[in-house]
């Protein structure tokens, strides 16, 4: 934001300019004082002549004024600065500060003096014009006000009376006739928001006003101005927009805004979602529509704006199916199944690109139906682009080699894998695929859901992420009390009946939490289950061939992805995805695979990993395709080496005791403990059950440490014996000593007395050694 330069600034009347000056004397004057106010050491008492003479001709011809303090935005008369500085001096000095620290700290008192004394002055005088009836002063004010504040921060604004200037300004907001004196009202808002944070609890109070300039566009500017102080708004005060209409407004003429004027509309919309619930819904419903048409804009930030609404819409609302529906009725799927096939990146950002995917993943898990529509709309062509980079079709016949993969970051690879793994049904959670109740009930406990029901539709919500954190938090702590906002109605959890209160109206509901069994109600998975039939499952028995291709390239192109990837997550999600096509495909695709990819190589080095995931993943494909093709993987496992690795880990955790077996007394011998400790490390060792011994006597048990003594001497005794029968090391170093030394070596001189050629005769090695060394 720049100055504002206006032409009605340069004709300020005089008044202004007068009071403007008188200011500024008065504030030098009282600054002066104050800083001979502070009594400093002798040492620092001496002033130069020609200062004294300054100072006392400066005191003599201005008159003393009585200084302003502020406290909390209000301006209250108060006494005079030399006696506040005075009383902070002795206040310093009680508490051992160094006198000669007081030097500076009185040229610093002096200059915040000042500054707050000059700033609460003027904003005094420009109150006073404000409340004027004559609209030329409001106006001249306004436009002043809006350049101290403009120019201005926290710390020469100190003092800053915003309570009284903020209703003001809202009352000129309502100045229809005069669209010159609401613009400048609006941007003092505007700027006394950036200038000073703290005031925006008070800005707040202006939302209607705001939103009321949206509604009835009389100026564009004033409609544009009020766009950006909603933008400001909303960071912290979205629930205020919410609930006075806010997103309604500020996309009901959005295509007759400018670039940045929608760009904030969007903002505004986004952080309103964030706090939308499934009973606010009513509030978002009609904007949709619009949403939706914006997704095909070419401005970067506009469509981040708006995937980042819709995002936080289904976040909210996953687990209604319902509203799901209803916010994918106007081409939703179609919109973002378009922006991915292009993938523009001057358009498109990865972080764009990442939200799309959890967008349609998400949805596509709590409503199959939509998940089905996806599919019919060539979802293979979509995986083979997001993959590929093109849409040609891959057959098992020519395998994709891996340089065609388009290189992606983890992030993106993962939300991909992710997609493709909701086009299929899931699993079962019985027989080999028991385990992964286990591998999902390992997962820590702050990450679990707490729910509440609600007493007007009789169904489970969840709670917002922020306030789940809370509840966990105060339960972690121990805290049977928690204090929360749910759609602007304060609640008191009771964690110690699963009651929640709402304090205005005194109306109990119950609350339930998946962290632990006995919280967790049957009616829990209700909402989870309300959509009993999964359509994926239909349309595989209805349109086998369709899910023959997908399957098909699916399981080509994903086989790449696992061979090409380190990173443990997509190289997890991948075999998840791979096990639901395996699961799911017919036995003629999994023929042709065999012929053509290395599954049983794959299966067998997974097996052999010191990963207990992917030792777990190993098992459960080897299982399904023992199961679809036995005569084709029977003699291809025992080629590659499945069948030992199955044995080797047959072998490593038969050392496991059972539930049923006593704890043995000495510790199990097994030859590798490597099988063991990964599965211990996923799913833990089971308990053990402690042997029960009876209590033993008084005579059994004297007898008892009469024996344990016994072994103890008779152990010590046997050490003993063996050191001493052993030759020590003083024995070994006079055996060596004894021994003949070899004779000393004589020197020959010849001729030539420097000659350095005649190298020193070998030493002659040792003999054995005699039967007196021995």
């Amino acid at each position: 934001h720049h100055p504002v330069s206006s032409p009605l600034h340069t004709a300020t009347p005089s008044n202004t300019n007068t009071a403007t000056t008188t200011t500024t004397s008065s504030s030098s004057t009282s600054s002066s004082s104050a800083l001979t106010a502070i009594s400093l050491p002798s040492s620092s008492k001496r002033k130069h002549p020609a200062d004294a003479g300054i100072s006392n001709a400066m005191s003599s011809s201005q008159e003393p004024r009585n200084s302003l303090d502020i406290d909390e935005g209000n301006v209250i008369p108060n006494s005079s600065v030399d006696d506040d500085v005075t009383r902070l001096q002795n206040l310093l000095e009680a508490r051992g500060v160094p006198p000669h620290l007081l030097t500076s700290f009185g040229s610093r008192m002096h200059l915040i003096l000042n500054r707050s004394s000059s700033t609460i002055n003027q904003a005094q005088n420009l109150l006073q014009q404000l409340q004027s009836k004559s609209e030329q002063e409001q106006l001249d004010a306004c436009v002043d006000l809006c350049q101290m504040l403009v120019m201005g921060n926290e710390e020469t604004l100190a003092g800053f009376p915003i309570r009284q200037s903020v209703p003001l300004l809202v009352q000129l907001l309502s100045v229809e006739h005069n669209m010159l004196l609401m613009h400048h009202a609006c941007r003092a808002l505007t700027y006394l928001m950036e200038s000073l944070p703290r005031s925006t609890v008070f800005v707040s109070e202006a939302v209607p006003s705001l939103l009321l300039k949206l509604r009835s566009i009389q100026c564009m500017d004033v409609a544009e101005q009020s766009l950006t102080a909603l933008e400001m708004l909303s960071k912290k005060h979205a629930r205020n927009i919410l609930q006075a209409g806010g997103v309604s407004a500020c996309l009901c003429y959005l295509d007759f805004f400018s670039i940045n004027a929608q760009r904030s509309a969007l903002v505004v919309t986004a952080n309103c979602c964030q706090i939308v619930t499934p009973s606010d819904s009513h509030l978002v419903m009609d904007c949709v529509s619009p949403l939706t048409a914006k997704l095909n804009t070419q401005d970067k930030k506009i469509l981040e704006s708006c995937c980042l609404a819709f995002s936080r819409l289904v976040e909210q609302w996953k687990s209604t199916p319902s509203l799901l529906m209803e916010i994918c009725k106007d081409g939703l799927i179609t919109n973002l199944q378009q922006l991915l096939l292009v993938g523009s990146p001057t358009v498109m950002t990865n972080n764009v690109f990442i939200t799309i995917l959890k967008i349609l993943s998400t949805v596509f898990h709590y409503c199959t139906s939509l998940a089905t529509d996806f599919i019919k709309q060539d979802a293979s062509g979509t995986i083979r682009s997001l993959l590929l980079g093109n849409k040609a079709p891959v057959s098992l016949t020519t395998t994709t080699p891996p340089s065609t993969l388009l290189h992606r970051s983890s992030n993106e690879m993962y939300e991909i894998l992710g997609l493709c793994s909701e086009l299929l049904p899931e699993l079962p959670k019985y027989g080999v695929f028991s385990v992964d109740n286990i591998i999902s009930g390992c997962e820590d406990d702050k990450n679990k859901q707490w729910y509440y029901k609600d007493n007007a539709s009789g169904e489970w919500q969840q709670f917002s992420k922020p306030d789940n954190k809370i509840i966990n938090a105060s339960c972690d702590a121990g805290d049977t009390d928690v204090s929360i906002r749910i759609s602007g109605n304060s609640v008191i959890v009771d964690l110690s009946t699963m009651k929640m209160e709402y304090e205005e109206t005194g109306e109990e509901c119950d609350i339930a939490s998946t962290r632990k069994k006995n919280f967790l109600p049957d009616i829990l998975t209700s909402n989870k289950d309300k959509e009993k039939e999964d359509h994926r499952l239909t349309l595989l028995k209805e349109e086998p061939m369709l899910y023959h291709e997908l399957c098909q390239t699916m399981l080509i192109l994903l086989f790449e992805v696992y061979r090409n990837s380190a990173v443990p997550s997509v190289r997890y999600k991948c075999l998840h995805c791979l096990l639901r096509i395996v699961y799911h495909s017919k036995p003629d695709i999994l023929k042709d695979s065999a012929e053509s990819l290395p599954l049983s190589s794959t299966v067998a080095g997974m097996l052999s990993s010191n990963d207990s995931r992917l030792t777990i993943y190993g098992l459960q494909l080897s299982e399904i395709l023992m199961k679809k093709l036995p005569s084709v993987f029977a003699v291809n496992f025992r080629r590659e080496g499945v069948m030992y690795a199955v044995k080797k880990i047959l072998a490593e955790t038969s050392c496991i005791p059972s539930k049923s077996d006593p704890m043995p007394l000495s510790p199990p011998t097994c030859s590798s403990s490597v099988g063991s400790s990964k599965l211990r490390s996923l799913v833990g060792s089971p308990p053990r059950s402690v042997p029960v011994f009876p209590p033993l006597s008084s005579s059994d048990q004297r007898t008892t440490r009469s024996r344990f003594k016994e072994s103890v001497s008779t152990t010590s005794a046997s050490s003993d014996t063996a050191r001493d029968s052993s030759p020590t090391l003083p024995k070994r170093l006079e055996v060596w000593r004894r021994r003949k030394k070899p004779p000393p070596l004589k020197k020959k001189i010849g001729k030539n007395k420097y000659n350095s050629s005649l190298s020193p005769p070998a030493l002659p090695s040792p003999g054995p050694p005699s039967k007196e060394d021995r």
